[in-house]
């Protein structure tokens, strides 16, 4: 496969699992509106699905961000990288729908990350891939 054809489908992918994150945490705010209307039991069941989509959402980013950088599309340094392998090996989450941030639990450490930084990263790497 050529390097461009590899480029753009991993960007395709990439496109829609963030579009995917972002529709899951639109559905999350909305269904928070609607605490006050809908039996508090059924709310927090459909939420937890939820949340489990989210979870799986921002790991596939993050498997996707990885082949990119691995693949030379990209560089990730740092803090990113390291909340990168947290969503990717993490076995559980936490939303905190207060300060939008989520707890990410894995077998060696429990790590708290802003989503609205973490989506803000994921969408300005897009944005560059389409640039390069």
């Amino acid at each position: 496969m050529s390097r461009e054809k590899r480029k753009q489908r991993m960007s395709e992918h990439y496109e829609e699992a963030l579009h995917n994150v972002e529709i899951i945490l639109n559905t999350i705010h909305k269904m928070e509106l609607k605490r006050d209307i809908i039996d508090a039991k059924y709310l927090d069941n459909d939420l937890e699905s939820r949340y489990y989509d989210l979870e799986i959402g921002l790991a596939l980013c993050g498997i996707i961000i990885r082949k990119l950088d691995e693949s030379s599309f990209i560089k990730i340094t740092g803090e990113f990288r390291k909340n990168i392998n947290v969503l990717i090996h993490s076995n559980d989450l936490k939303y905190l729908k207060e300060t939008k941030e989520i707890i990410v639990y894995s077998k060696t450490t429990n790590s708290q990350l802003s989503l609205a930084e973490f989506v803000l990263e994921c969408q300005q790497i897009f944005n560059n891939l389409l640039i390069i």
